[in-house]
């Protein structure tokens, strides 16, 4: 029976060749297209959800009425504002990466992924530190924190970064930023 009907859909496929083809070859280029879809958006969805209440952690963007362009950067009264009349607002905190040239130890030159912030980050995108004081880390200005990496990187071994110092190269005026932990994440966090 399946050798009866298998036969009759090449018969009818060979004599509709045209149809046939641009059938097949539509329901391919749809797979094609649509598996693609299906991991991007499997990707976008799943963003940041390592964190302990994802579902309950926002961006909070300005939208330029004129030209409709999306402006990522908001002003840090905005902040303080949402906090006063959104009673629902949990935590917040302010952030912005730059990428920094800075000198350190025995390393002269080093660019640096720098991710500028207030204490209250860590409330808000909790991380899981390898060592250093307990308590909040960035309350004191020019606190930084490296990852692991990066402090082997910059001073041969993990123990020996706390306390160290970091220099901006860019920025000479400026007084060094003081590592005070190391998080097992991908940044390194600076106020």
């Amino acid at each position: 029976m399946f050798v009866h009907y298998s036969k009759i859909t090449f018969r009818n496929m060979w004599k509709y060749r045209t149809q046939s083809f641009t059938a097949i070859f539509g329901l391919a280029f749809g797979l094609a297209c649509f598996v693609p879809a299906l991991y991007w958006m499997r990707y976008e969805t799943s963003y940041d959800d390592f964190y302990p209440g994802a579902k309950r952690i926002y961006r909070v963007y300005a939208m330029e009425k004129q030209s409709g362009k999306v402006n990522e950067g908001v002003p840090a009264i905005l902040e303080k504002k949402l906090r006063e009349q959104f009673p629902a607002v949990e935590a917040s905190t302010l952030f912005i990466t730059n990428y920094e040239n800075c000198a350190a130890g025995q390393t002269p030159h080093i660019r640096l992924r720098m991710l500028y912030t207030d204490s209250a980050f860590f409330s808000v995108f909790p991380q899981e530190f390898v060592s250093g004081a307990a308590g909040q880390p960035l309350q004191i200005l020019n606190n930084i924190i490296l990852t692991e990496t990066m402090a082997i990187r910059l001073f041969g071994d993990v123990g020996k970064a706390i306390g160290q110092q970091v220099q901006t190269t860019m920025k000479a005026s400026w007084p060094p930023y003081t590592v005070t932990k190391r998080p097992a994440a991908q940044y390194e966090f600076a106020l």
